[in-house]
């Protein structure tokens, strides 16, 4: 054993920079990988672990009204384990007005020991004039820990748009900022509606709530006389939502609203007449941890997914490319195995003296590659999953440390296998006369270029050297397709569903929008075109409801850019699909479907899948991209009831500028007209820029990291270049020392190696860019199939262009240093046998074994 760590010490001397680098581009290159798979896991499991640490409820109920039975009747169905309730006020905070976000209060303990925020600064609410908020009322409001906030309340009442006068105020407080954070229900990014909560203390809202009196079913007075004891004067009270924990869990929750349904609808029986005929009673409208747990990773499937796959491919194209190198640099060894062959030491000892260095190298860089993963591990989690998890911390999974250590036993026992071949292939060799160099075409005219050519691509080092860089190459291609496809995808709003210049919603998209009032504002000349599109009134295809985006008038102008493929439904049979919605109906173009609202159906066939704005009523489920139906106009007529039902259920104004126009210039020019599109005369929420789905904005946040790990990548598959085509270059020296004893003059030598280096990358960009381009084309493909997009990769001639000019730069640079020392390794390049076997004589200690 001495003698092959003697051998082993004498190689690793000889060979330091060429096992350094092979450390360095595992620890580059597999740290950018375990970074990505370590983000793409945190990221998956951040929402999840938060659920199980903030004890969150399995069913949020809002059970529409609210009396002093409601919380007996929830307790008295069976499976209940723990009930929490929190009051929605009718509230203002800061503005001095009665439409300002949600300000809420709890008595018994939510938000306090269950359904608990992700705290950013500060701290959860205890006693007092406190106040928790969360990120989205502190940006609109202004504040931060420490600061006073004005809360002022209003009396709730039935009254509806023709009400003639505003919420009569009723108090107000001034409460101190304690923290800042995100309720569990705001962790989805959500570009439509603002969520802006204030979190109060018991003390501070008690005197604002209320708790309502349910009325004798034999009470026969008109909704009005029955009004003071539904809502007593002096309430602010507007709802009051109820978390359960449920035996059974998710599953359990389902069972246990169904149960609670038919409670509910038997006490409804018992109410007074003036409120069955205004449709005034209990309701569960319930909100599972389940579906919330799903909508979050849904939006967070494509950035995990697009971070597995980097993760993947920057590990298998960093382990290739350093195992070619450590295969090159084992048969550059070969006329070594040859002298210990000769001096008589054992093949086992002649393989661990070869194999020890690079093994000693693998081990180094994947040790390296673990502790670039752990200082890149606060990159993790990313997109709206670092909401429950703000502040970034550094740690591994057992999983990544597992994998590694797997990965240094594999990789030790292939380069030991490795080297063995080259010891065989060295006693197979010994004594026989190389065979001769075939002769290239143009020698006599370049013999600097015929002797480069030779140089790149004979023999058994050249083709691992062409093989690495093809792969660098098709790495680094395959990396930048891929993200210029997603930066296109990001930057065209079209792409995701949002054609317009600028959109509105009125009535929180529920409708009723004054037409006349919509053309009047809008009959300018800066307008190039507008309509209107309907998303409530709910509707099914083949039974199953489904969010839709429905043309009334105009809209059908704006639907040519949502198409995939076939086309846009115009007729009263017609429909189109998001993809996503389409593959989970099992319909596709040509199909014929059912759809059906409470007032009509009929029969509709799909004529082309859509990407659809994400759009949709106040705190209901939405179109999105591949999720949703697009309604024609006149089939969307047909199954409400006819063309003024339809209308009434418009509620998204869509408006194309003119050339040249800008949005929010335009929206602040007619920012007075807004209040009169809307029956209550509110102003509708309107926007300027595009209104991303959250997968989108999720994709956006997080690009951050995977450019990063690409530089990382893209930096290590570069110097795997340059070491590549140096260590060829250093390979060559009794060639140049050869021809450098013939006569070739040392203009003739660099040209050599310039030649080299440049063929090898022109090999590797003729092999490595068509499998490059294919791979980021089918990467991207893949990622926008999953999000349901148009699958448009983006291929930039400028960018392949950038890639080839930066590939003949790098080899140029790569060349420019053994071009220099050529002359000096011709020189030195003719050491003879007995110097070589001195050399190992003297790195064996005693001679033969």
């Amino acid at each position: 054993m001495g003698v092959a760590v003697a051998l082993a010490r004498e190689g690793f001397r000889r060979r330091r920079a060429a096992l350094a680098v092979i450390a360095l581009v595992l620890a580059g290159g597999v740290g950018a990988a375990l970074t990505s798979l370590e983000v793409a896991e945190r990221t998956r499991h951040a929402y999840p672990d938060y659920l199980h640490r903030a004890a969150v409820g399995e069913l949020v109920v809002n059970p529409s009204l609210v009396t002093e039975k409601t919380e007996a009747l929830i307790r008295s169905v069976p499976g209940v384990v723990r009930v929490r309730s929190d009051s929605l006020l009718n509230a203002s905070a800061g503005k001095g007005t009665s439409d300002f976000g949600q300000v809420r209060a709890s008595h018994d303990g939510r938000y306090v020991d269950q359904d608990r925020p992700a705290v950013d600064s500060g701290r959860m609410i205890k006693s007092g004039q406190e106040a928790f908020v969360s990120r989205g009322a502190a940006a609109a409001l202004g504040v931060t820990v420490g600061d006073t906030l004005p809360v002022s309340f209003y009396e709730e009442s039935f009254a509806g748009p023709d009400a003639p006068t505003a919420p009569r105020p009723i108090g107000a407080v001034r409460v101190r900022v304690v923290g800042i954070g995100v309720f569990q229900d705001e962790v989805l990014p959500d570009e439509l509606f603002p969520r802006e909560k204030i979190l109060v203390t018991s003390e501070v809202a008690r005197p604002f709530d209320c708790t309502r009196h349910q009325p004798d079913s034999g009470d026969l007075r008109s909704l009005e006389e029955l009004a003071p004891t539904l809502v007593p004067p002096g309430c602010a009270l507007s709802y009051r939502y109820f978390s359960l924990r449920v035996r059974g869990g998710d599953a359990g929750a389902v069972r246990f609203a169904d149960a609670l349904a038919a409670r509910f609808r038997q006490e409804n029986l018992r109410l007074p007449r003036a409120m069955h005929d205004n449709h005034i009673g209990y309701e569960v409208i319930p909100s599972f941890r389940s579906d919330d747990s799903a909508r979050v990773q849904k939006s967070l499937s494509p950035v995990v997914t697009a971070l597995r796959a980097f993760g993947a491919v920057a590990g298998m194209a960093t382990i290739a490319v350093a195992l070619l190198l450590i295969g090159r640099l084992l048969r550059l060894r070969g006329d070594d195995v040859r002298v210990w062959r000769g001096l008589g030491i054992s093949p086992t000892r002649r393989t661990l003296g070869l194999a020890l260095p690079p093994t000693g190298a693998v081990v180094a860089g994947l040790f390296g590659s673990v502790a670039v993963a752990w200082l890149a591990s606060p990159l993790g989690p990313v997109a709206s999953a670092r909401a429950v998890v703000p502040a970034g911390t550094r740690h591994l999974s057992i999983a990544t440390v597992l994998t590694v250590a797997a990965a240094t036993v594999l990789l030790g026992i292939g380069v030991t296998v490795a080297a063995h071949r080259v010891v065989r292939s060295s006693a197979a060799t010994a004594g026989r006369t190389p065979a001769p160099r075939r002769s290239f075409p143009g020698a006599g005219r370049s013999p600097g270029l015929a002797l480069g050519i030779r140089a790149a691509t004979v023999g058994g080092g050249a083709n691992a050297l062409l093989a690495g860089v093809g792969i660098a190459v098709a790495a680094a291609t395959a990396t930048l397709v891929f993200s210029a496809s997603l930066v296109r995808f990001l930057d065209t709003p079209a792409r995701f569903g949002w054609p317009f210049d600028i959109g509105a919603l009125v009535n929180a998209g529920y409708g009723q929008t004054n037409l006349a009032a919509v053309a009047k504002t809008l009959d300018r000349p800066d307008v190039e075109r507008w309509g209107l599109a309907a998303m409530s009134g709910g509707l099914a295809i083949n039974g199953e409801t489904v969010p839709f985006v429905a043309g009334r008038r105009g809209f059908d102008a704006f639907t040519r850019a949502l198409i995939i493929s076939g086309r846009a439904p115009r007729r009263d049979h017609e429909i189109a699909l998001g993809s996503i919605t389409a593959r989970h109906l099992h319909l596709h173009v040509g199909d014929e479907a059912t759809v059906a609202t409470s007032r009509g159906k009929r029969k509709a066939r799909v004529t082309g899948l859509v990407v659809l704005p994400s759009i949709g009523p106040f705190e209901s489920d939405r179109a999105s991209l591949g999720t949703g139906a697009l309604i024609s106009s006149p089939l969307f007529a047909a199954v409400v009831g006819g063309v003024d039902v339809a209308d009434n259920l418009a509620g998204f104004v869509a408006v194309d500028l003119a050339a040249g126009a800008d949005p929010a210039s335009f929206l602040a020019k007619v920012r007075h007209d807004l209040p009169g599109w809307d029956p209550f005369h509110v102003p509708p929420p309107s926007y300027a820029e595009p209104v991303r789905p959250a997968t989108v904005v999720d994709v956006a946040a997080s690009r951050r990291v995977p450019a990063l790990l690409a530089g990382l990548l893209g930096l290590t598959m570069a110097v795997s270049v340059v070491t590549g085509i140096a260590s060829g270059t250093r390979a060559r020296r009794r060639e140049l020392a050869v021809l450098r004893a013939v006569g070739a003059v040392p203009r003739q030598l660099r040209a050599s190696v310039r030649w080299h280096a440049l063929v090898v990358v022109l090999i590797g960009l003729v092999v490595g860019l068509p499998i490059g381009i294919a791979a980021g084309r089918a990467g991207f493909t893949v990622f926008a199939r999953d999000i349901g997009a148009a699958t448009r990769p983006a291929v930039p001639p400028a960018l392949l262009s950038l890639i080839v000019l930066g590939a003949v730069v790098l080899a140029l640079v790569a060349a420019a240093v053994p071009a220099r020392r050529s002359s000096r390794w011709a020189v030195a390049g003719m050491l003879s046998w007995d110097e070589r076997a001195h050399a190992s004589m003297r790195g064996a200690g005693s001679g033969p074994a």
